[in-house]
Parts: structure tokens; sequence; C-alpha cells
């Protein structure tokens, strides 16, 4: 409990200070609460903190589990540690801690953060044949740092692996995929791709339509571009203001004042 009192505070040394006081008073703390203490930390970019408390984790003859190895993982691509990040999953694995798919994926994501996307593809596939689990999350990591660096060839080839394993791609997935091809003004690819996620039942996003409008005003469809939005808004797609102002945008290229300027009041009513 002082634990939590001490970190809704910003209290970090105290709050270590006091779970690890525990085995000095003859209690062995919990892995549980040493978990919660590092990914704590961790998330407010503490590192070397959480990377204290795993070596206190360890001193004091707990056993870290899965869940500790990967807020670790997390800790140590956080400070750009790639090889003993590297040696922590290795060591995991020699001590008969097997992977779960929290664990790969921090794995994955965090060569791909780095801008190690091809290291990163080579892991999700070296996880994959070991027959360790791999979720979207780490596929969508791959195929979103393939996007960023504009290999959509690579891209492409990563959610045909996925779906080929059974893993569901979800609207992050495809939007990455998506933004990527707008970027490239690949508007008939865009089209397809999001054809293909809401036919899989997964329901598209603001994001992804203001990729899609305003790749098709930049390349001169002004004018499909008003009937798209008009046809997502007739199917009851939330849009929001910034889709609104493309299309009143467009209208105004358009001419047709009345109506942008009827579409801006229907978007602040």
């Amino acid at each position: 409990m002082l634990v939590k009192e001490y970190l809704s505070v910003g209290t970090f040394d105290e709050a270590i200070d006091d779970q690890f006081q525990l085995k000095r008073r003859g209690f062995v703390p919990r892995i549980m609460s040493c978990n919660f203490l590092m990914n704590h930390v961790t998330e407010h970019e503490k590192v070397d903190m959480a990377l204290a408390i795993y070596g206190h984790l360890k001193m004091s003859g707990l056993n870290p589990n899965d869940y500790s190895s990967g807020i670790l993982l997390k800790a140590l691509y956080r400070k750009g540690n790639y090889e003993q990040a590297r040696d922590v999953f290795r060591e995991m694995v020699e001590v008969g801690v097997n992977p779960n798919a929290f664990n790969c994926s921090t794995y994955i994501e965090g060569l791909c953060s780095h801008k190690r996307s091809d290291s990163g593809y080579e892991a999700l596939r070296a996880f994959r044949a070991a027959k360790w689990p791999i979720d979207t999350f780490a596929y969508t990591a791959v195929i979103h740092r393939f996007c960023s660096e504009m290999k959509l060839k690579e891209a492409m080839e990563v959610l045909f692996d996925m779906v080929n394993e059974g893993v569901a791609p979800d609207v992050y997935t495809y939007g990455a995929l998506i933004h990527a091809y707008c970027k490239t003004r690949n508007l008939l690819q865009s089209l397809a791709l999001h054809k293909d996620m809401v036919s899989n039942g997964i329901k598209t996003n603001c994001v992804i339509l203001s990729s899609i409008l305003q790749c098709m005003c930049e390349m001169g469809m002004v004018s499909q571009a008003v009937d798209q939005f008009k046809e997502f808004r007739d199917l009851g797609i939330f849009l929001d203001e910034v889709l609104y102002n493309i299309v009143v945008d467009a209208l105004c290229k358009l001419e047709k004042l009345e109506e942008a300027v009827e579409l801006l009041n229907e978007m602040q009513g």
C-alpha cells in the first residue's frame, strides 16, 4: 500500500526503498509487487531505476517471471541497450522461462521502434519457427516500421504472412498500410485495403478516412472526395472535425460555397 502511495506522488526512490525493506524485516517481496513497481518507473522514463529493481529482485532470491522479463526488455530498449536486451531474452529462455506473447512483442517492438525493421522481422520469423506465441501487436509493429520507411512491399509481405499464420490484423495494422499507400498516392491500393478491412468486420476510424480523403484531394479528385465523405456519413460512420474540414475545403475549391457553409453548420451543430 505504501509503495502505491509513494508512486502516486512521484517519490520513486522511497517506493523502491520501502519495497526492499521488506526483505530486511524478514518478509519476501511478492514478484507481482516488484513487477508493478518496475513497470511504473519504466513508464515514467526512470529506466535506470527499473534496472536496479530487477537487480534487487534477483539478489533477493526471487525468480523473475515472464512478465518481469518483458518489463526489463522494455526498459532496456528505452535506454537503447539492444545487446543487453538480446542477452536478457536469451537468459530467460536458458533458465526455462518460456517467452509469452508479451515478451516476444516487446522484443520485436523494441527493435522496430529504434528503426531496425529488418531485425524486427527476422526476430518475428525466428520466434515463429520456435513455436513461440506471436500476436497481432508484434506483426503490426513490424508493418508499421516498414511503412514508416516506405518499404511497402515488405509491409505487405508481413501482412500476408500474418494472415497465413491465422493471426488477425486489426485497425492499426490496416491503418499503417492505408496511410503509407495514401502518402504514395496509390489510392487504389488504399481503397482495396480499406474494403478488405471492413469486410473482415473491422470498424474504420477517422484517421484512416482522413488519409483517404486527403489523398483524393491531393490527386485532384475533389468531387470524388466529397462524394466519398457523403457515403461515409450516410453509412453512419463517426466523422470528426478533421474530416469535415477536408471536405469543406474541397467544396470551396469546387466553388460550392452554400454546400460548404451547410456542412460547417452541420459540424458545429
